[in-house]
């Protein structure tokens, strides 16, 4: 089995002689594993050993995967959580995961990245293993009924696991909802009983020659899967290998102004944008109130950058949001390590009105913007406005 290993982590197969330390380790996680099936280790070790392994760091172990090997994902669309393991196939060609136990406190998404592509390159040695699956449940639902859960399930979904980390830790590395199992487990439950199922598609991930290749297309990845549901996130370059930086849009609701700073900055630190929800988007209302807006950015940087320390940035208006942001981030006992306003302004209870918006404004701002953009691509326009002759008013509309 090859194993993904660096200065501070190794991974390789569990053994009978690591149990006591695994358990305890499934312990402390039982809250945040999604699959958290009662499992026989050793059973599991003598059946299909290639499928469970570990991470250490420093000697330690941070991080379990436990699996068996099935026939086929299609076994799981009325499987109860009490069966799995009797769907054992040695032939088949799903892995079933039954748990993943990852320490509070580590880098959660890295550290499943590498357990998920160790055990990849560990499988695809069983030519006939075609997908990854598993069977999870919400850790964070409050619902009064099977329907109220079933709409809190589809909002989550929605917006990208957001409210339940250990599914979006699933998601941003390249899982898929494929269903909802009726029956999964009791219906007493917060989850009424539902299973929520899985799929990796072990074809479409990429495994790697080199540490710095890998994370750097783990976080492009997860980046990428993410604006795609929050298009409020905007990359503006992944490839340094400094701080992870946050840059808070302005006024007017757009953060490209930004890309000549992350040209100027090249790979000494990575920049992401956040731009105002609703621009240049139609599907999408605007937020009006500073407090909401920032958080909804903590929500989306917390969901990408778990474990801090943070950086954040913004220009004019975009430093006060940031400044917010940072505050909010504190109250949830999280480490500001930076936070860089530039020109931010000095804003008073008074200008509370420049943050109210409605579609209609929040559609001519768009339009102006789009507007100001092509004159600035004029070359005719640039002559006349150095030379004084034209000007642009960046203001304020009222319905």
């Amino acid at each position: 089995m090859p194993a993904i290993s660096n200065y501070k982590n190794r991974i390789r197969k569990v053994e009978i002689s690591d149990i006591p330390a695994l358990l305890e380790l499934r312990k402390q996680c039982a809250a945040s594993d999604i699959f958290g099936v009662d499992v026989d280790i050793s059973d599991l070790i003598r059946d299909f050993p290639q499928g469970q392994i570990l991470l250490e760091q420093e000697g330690r172990v941070v991080g379990l995967i436990l699996s068996r090997r099935i026939g086929g994902i299609e076994s799981l669309h009325r499987a109860k959580a009490i069966d799995l393991q009797a769907l054992h196939d040695p032939f088949g060609e799903t892995l079933l995961l039954l748990g993943v136990s990852i320490l509070s406190g580590v880098k959660e998404l890295e550290v499943w990245r590498l357990l998920l592509l160790n055990m990849i390159e560990a499988v695809k040695a069983e030519q006939r293993i075609r997908s990854i699956a598993g069977v999870g449940r919400c850790m964070h639902a409050v619902a009064s009924d099977a329907q109220a859960y079933l709409a809190y399930l589809a909002k989550s979904i929605k917006e990208g696991w957001a409210s339940e980390p250990a599914f979006q830790l699933h998601t941003l590395n390249g899982a898929n909802v494929v269903g909802v199992i009726e029956n999964y487990q009791s219906e007493t439950g917060p989850d009424f009983g539902y299973g929520i199922l899985l799929q990796y598609d072990i074809d479409t991930i990429k495994t790697f020659d080199s540490d710095t290749e890998r994370e750097t297309d783990t976080l492009g990845r997860r980046i990428s899967e993410f604006a795609k549901r929050n298009p409020e996130i905007v990359p503006l370059s992944l490839q340094g290998q400094g701080p992870r930086t946050f840059w808070i849009h302005p006024m007017s609701g757009d953060v490209g102004m930004y890309n000549r700073l992350a040209a100027q900055f090249g790979d000494a630190i990575q920049m992401i944008g956040i731009r105002a929800r609703g621009f240049l988007m139609v599907d999408c209302e605007p937020l009006s109130d500073l407090r909401e807006m920032a958080k909804r950015y903590v929500d989306h940087i917390v969901a990408l950058e778990p474990d801090g320390p943070f950086h954040l940035a913004g220009f004019s208006t975009g430093g006060i949001i940031a400044y917010e942001v940072a505050r909010q981030l504190q109250l949830r006992e999280r480490v500001v390590a930076s936070l860089v306003m530039i020109e931010a302004p000095l804003l008073m209870e008074k200008d509370r009105p420049l943050f109210q918006s409605s579609t209609r404004n929040n559609l001519l701002v768009n339009a102006n913007f789009m507007l100001i953009t092509l004159l600035s691509m004029d070359p005719s326009f640039i002559v006349q406005e150095r030379a004084g002759a034209s000007r642009i008013f960046l203001g304020r509309y009222s319905d």
